[in-house]
This record gives C-alpha cells, sequence and structure tokens, in this order.
C-alpha cells in the first residue's frame, strides 16, 4: 500500500515538475535575458555597452543568490517556497519593464534595466538550484532525462504558439508595442507556472531517489558566509572529474553567452520592423523543439557526446553571423532567425548536458554544494567575459567578440572530449 502511495506520489510529481519546467522555460524564451531584454534595450536606443551588461549581472545575481540559498536546502525544507517566491520576484520584474517601456520612460532607463537584469538573476537563481535539487530527490535516475529534455521540447512548441498568435491577433500601432506584448504573456506563463509548483507532493523528510550503491557521504560543512563557501569550494575540487567537468563547463560559458551578442546585431538592423522581434522568438523556439528530440536521443548513449555537438551548433551559428556582417546584401529577418535556432540548440545542448553530467555524478548531499561552487566559479568567468565582449562590441564591431565566442566554442568541445565517461568521486592525490 505504501508503494503504491509513493508509486502515485512519483507519477503526481514527475507530471508537476514536467508542466511547471515547460511554462518556466517558454517563458526564458518569451522573455529572455539572452535574447528579449538586449533586443528591447538596444531597440529604445541606449547605448550597445550597456546591453552587453545586462547577461553578466543577471549571471552574478544567479550565482549569488545559489550560494545563499544552497545552505538553506537542508533535508526538511520545502523546496517549493522557494520556487514560487522567485517567481514573484521573476513577473514583479519584468511587469516593470514594460510598464517602463509603454510609458516611454527614459530617465534612468540604463539602471533599471541593469536592476531588472540583477532581479531576474536572483529569481533564476534560485529556482534553478532549487527544481534541479527538487529533480535529484523526487525522481530516479532514468526519468531525469527525459524529464529535462522534454520539457525543453514542450518549452519551445509553447514559445512558438505564443509568438505566433501575437503576429496574428495582436495589432499595433508601432514596433515596440509589439515586442512588449512578449513581455506580458511571459508574465502570464510565471503565473501559470506558480500554479504549478504549489501543487508538489513534497514531504520535509522524504527519502532520495535510489540510485544504485550507497556511496561514502561527503563531510557537513559548518558556518556561513565565504567560510562556508570555500569550504564548499575545497570539497568539490577535491575531486579529479569536478576540476574537468569545471574547465569544460568555463569554456562553455560562450555558447550560453553568443545570443546577447547576436540580438543586439539584430536590434542593430531590424528594430523597427514589427514582427522582428517575435520571428526571432519563434526560430530560437524552434530550435529547441529540433535540439529536445536530437539531445534527448544522443543522450540516452552519451552526455559528453551531447555537449560536443552542442559546440559544433554553436560554431555554425557564429560562422552565418559572420556571413551576414561581411556580406551586406545577406542582411535579413529570415537569415537572422537561422543564427537564433543554431544558436538556441547550441545553448540547450550545453545546459542540459553539463546539468545532468553533474546531477548523475554526485550525491543528494552534496548536490546543492557542487552545484552552487560550479555555477558561483562560471558565474565570475562569465560575467568577466561579457563585460569584456560588451565593450569590445561598443568600441569596435558585434562581429569581434563573435569571432571569440567561434573560437572558445571549439575549445570546449576539444576539452568535453577529456571528460570521464562515468563520474565518480575521486579523491585529487588517487
Amino acid at each position: 500500500m505504501v508503494a503504491d502511495k509513493n508509486d502515485k506520489n512519483t507519477y503526481w510529481n514527475f507530471a508537476v515538475l514536467m508542466g511547471q519546467g515547460v511554462l518556466i522555460n517558454a517563458r526564458y524564451q518569451v522573455v529572455s535575458a539572452n535574447l528579449v531584454l538586449p533586443f528591447l534595450y538596444v531597440a529604445i536606443g541606449a547605448p550597445v555597452f550597456f546591453a552587453g551588461l545586462i547577461l553578466p549581472i543577471a549571471q552574478v545575481s544567479n550565482f549569488v543568490a545559489q550560494l545563499m540559498v544552497a545552505p538553506l536546502l537542508k533535508e526538511r525544507s520545502l523546496r517549493k517556497w522557494y520556487i514560487a517566491l522567485a517567481l514573484i520576484l521573476m513577473a514583479t520584474s519584468l511587469a516593470v519593464v514594460a510598464l517602463a517601456a509603454r510609458n516611454r520612460i527614459s530617465v534612468g532607463l540604463a539602471a533599471m534595466f541593469l536592476l531588472i537584469a540583477a532581479a531576474l538573476g536572483i529569481s533564476r537563481g534560485v529556482s534553478s538550484l532549487a527544481f534541479q535539487d527538487l529533480v535529484g530527490r523526487m525522481l530516479p535516475r532514468q526519468r531525469r532525462g527525459p524529464l529535462l529534455f522534454t520539457q525543453s521540447a514542450l518549452a519551445g512548441l509553447f514559445a512558438v504558439v505564443i509568438a505566433l498568435l501575437s503576429q496574428i491577433f495582436i495589432a499595433q500601432p508601432d514596433s515596440l508595442s509589439a515586442h512588449l506584448e512578449l513581455v506580458w504573456a511571459g508574465i502570464a506563463l510565471i503565473a501559470l507556472a506558480l500554479i504549478a509548483v504549489l501543487s508538489l507532493r513534497e514531504s520535509p523528510t522524504a527519502a532520495a531517489a535510489p540510485e544504485g550503491p550507497p556511496r561514502q557521504p561527503t563531510r557537513a560543512l559548518h558556518g556561513g558566509g565565504w567560510h562556508a563557501f570555500s569550504g564548499q569550494m575545497t570539497e568539490a575540487l577535491s575531486t579529479i572529474w569536478f576540476r574537468r567537468f569545471l574547465v569544460v563547463r568555463v569554456l562553455f560559458i560562450s555558447v550560453e553567452l553568443a545570443m546577447p551578442f547576436y540580438a543586439m546585431h539584430a536590434a542593430a538592423l531590424h528594430a523597427d520592423k514589427h514582427l522582428s522581434l517575435s520571428s526571432f522568438v519563434i526560430a530560437s523556439s524552434v530550435g529547441l523543439i529540433a535540439g529536445g528530440v536530437v539531445w534527448e536521443r544522443i543522450g540516452r548513449a552519451s552526455i559528453p557526446a551531447v555537449m560536443v555537438l552542442a559546440s559544433l551548433a554553436g560554431c555554425m551559428a557564429g560562422a552565418l553571423a559572420i556571413l551576414m556582417e561581411l556580406n551586406p546584401d545577406a542582411r535579413s529577418v529570415v537569415l537572422h532567425s537561422g543564427v537564433f535556432f543554431l544558436s538556441a540548440i547550441a545553448a540547450q545542448g550545453a545546459r542540459i548536458g553539463r546539468r545532468l553530467y553533474l546531477v548523475n555524478a554526485t550525491t543528494d548531499a552534496e548536490r546543492p554544494r557542487f552545484i552552487a561552487v560550479g555555477n558561483a566559479i562560471c558565474g565570475v568567468f562569465g560575467g568577466i567575459m561579457a563585460f569584456a565582449f560588451g565593450a569590445i562590441a561598443h568600441f569596435q564591431n558585434v562581429s569581434w567578440p563573435i569571432w571569440c565566442l567561434i573560437v572558445l566554442n571549439l575549445a570546449a568541445g576539444l576539452f568535453t572530449t577529456r571528460l570521464l565517461p562515468h563520474a565518480t568521486n575521486v579523491p585529487a592525490d588517487a
């Protein structure tokens, strides 16, 4: 009888996590800090330099939030409340952006966008950490991959439908108003995701999902602040597989960092066209759908293979953007949509691949700490890279950082081949 109840809860939680993940990932497509916010910022007429700061500020806020929340995710915590509070902050931040832009507020525009980026980074960091820990605790290993890949593909489908409906049924007097309809649609998706996550059947003392033979638990870390983080970092870096994984993940920042620069490039050419932003959202969302099918199949055999192929897709997106830069006659909304299609596939494969690799390689006790340490280190590197590339794009040309991103994408693929096929906790002096 108890087993039947546990099975019902597992099926229910799988469905709820799927639905919540689909809705929130669709929001990330419809109103993303990678594509939509930089595009809107440049479309309003703000300096390109500050557009380059939107993503790094979101990333830094992301890892700071995770460092603060990770110690709180203890055995008796209800993680769904962390996700719920994060979603409320997310919706409020997007509403501020939409209202300010609609009312043509120009005073303090740069500061407002950067503050909103920080709020979105905090909300995404908290919700992502809690969600990944829920997946590891509530679902057995064989259900995790299908959940993440499938929800990503369905989220792309949702985003395509929303963007198409905005093109067909919503008539706006100017292009900026048409772009802002996507922001309000994103807020609606967050509201639905909030309802879904509150329906999770989470027990404060729920047992972790079985993952095979028991492994030696890691020692508990006490204290707080920098002392706690330094202990977390020392523990994480004491394993060979994690050090190799960390190098790969730092390089893969280039794959996930590329889309804002494509958005800046596209906004400079197509911001005055009513359907341009929604077309780019559709293209990136179709990329998610295609990637969800392809990556899930490849991931059954090898997670590192997903990451290698994702780096190649990122290189193809960069090459297409450079082609348009070198040939003005090729600059069109359609061809730019191809860039966002490839970039979305690449970012999806890199993001889900490294998440699954880390989730499968860690125990329940160490997972929040390893996730937080990895995100913190990569958040610092990502912020530095985005800041530098944004400055280069402002003072030179956006094609310069695109060239750099292509080189880093190639390096990410090469270093991924050095990852251990089956990660285990191996001491550094082994």
